[in-house]
């Protein structure tokens, strides 16, 4: 009876083993194959354009270097402080933007607003290499086909947008940089998701900011909530910390996708003082740099 009872638990563990091996695989499998769909959430149809905001716009088209064409919004500011390049988050496309798209024009920035592949009306299909072509040729759009001045151009960024535009920023020059409620690599980001997971062996789409900004020098606004519950507080701040300087961090309230229009008035103060301090600064620091 007892050579009986030892056999039946050493076998009922094997089989408990092995299930929780199998289910392990299993689950690793599931992230390897669904992490695209993750990271990438585009949606095709626009809802509206600048003009349900009472703007004008022009509609533009262009091509990147591997001849995807890709379409964009210039929303124009007058007489206008600065031209933002906006790289926009992970989910939906340049239509559901309106929002940004009025505070950057009432703060009378001209905006640059564009589609990755395979969002909206841009063709092709995303990848991480992908996005950072679609950047590159937006730049070179603004620069090179309406003339603009790189030292007038501002590159701003939010969530998965944030970690492109450090990517750009540290390619090109730009008169600055402002990114809003963004992570240090999406490898951290999956971590946080599934901390059970080799999630480094399985994570194709790596968008690691913190290698990105090292290349970066101009200067840096970093703007994030600690009410954001998807993209934690702590990785803009470490983001901050590891900006060369001249830079700044302001902490802003709301939630991940809300926060800028919750904190407006301080957010358009902020951006407003940084802009005109980047105008006058000569020093290592703008504002305040809240270590």
């Amino acid at each position: 009876m007892e050579d009986f009872l030892v056999f039946f638990v050493t076998r009922l563990v094997g089989i408990v083993v092995i299930l929780a091996v199998g289910i392990y695989i299993l689950q690793a499998v599931r992230i390897l194959y669904i992490h695209p769909y993750l990271v990438y959430r585009p949606t095709r149809k626009l809802e509206g354009t600048p003009r349900r905001a009472g703007l004008e716009y022009r509609e533009i088209f262009f091509k990147t270097k591997d001849g995807v064409l890709l379409n964009a919004w210039f929303i124009p500011a007058e007489d206008p402080k600065a031209i933002a390049l906006h790289c926009h988050g992970n989910s939906g496309n340049i239509s559901e933007r309106l929002d940004t798209i009025k505070i950057y024009h009432d703060m009378g920035i001209s905006l640059f607003l564009y589609d990755y592949r395979g969002y909206g009306n841009s063709g092709g299909k995303p990848s991480e290499k992908g996005t950072y072509k679609d950047a590159e040729a937006a730049w070179y759009y603004l620069v090179k086909e309406m003339g603009i001045n790189p030292g007038d151009i501002i590159i701003t960024g939010h969530s998965l947008g944030g970690s492109v535009a450090f990517w750009l920023a540290g390619k090109v020059t730009p008169k600055a940089l402002i990114i809003e409620g963004s992570f240090t690599s999406m490898t951290d980001m999956g971590k946080l998701f599934f901390p059970h997971l080799p999630i480094r062996l399985l994570v194709r789409h790596r968008y690691n900011s913190m290698d990105h900004l090292k290349k970066v020098h101009c200067p840096v606004l970093i703007i994030h909530s600690p009410g954001d519950k998807l993209v934690p507080f702590y990785m803009g701040r470490a983001l901050y910390r590891a900006a060369n300087p001249p830079k700044r961090f302001l902490e802003i309230h709301g939630s991940h996708n809300n926060a800028i229009l919750d904190s407006r008035e301080e957010y358009t103060k902020t951006i407003m003082e940084f802009i005109d301090d980047i105008n006058g600064t000569t020093s290592n620091s703008i504002g305040n740099e809240n270590e």
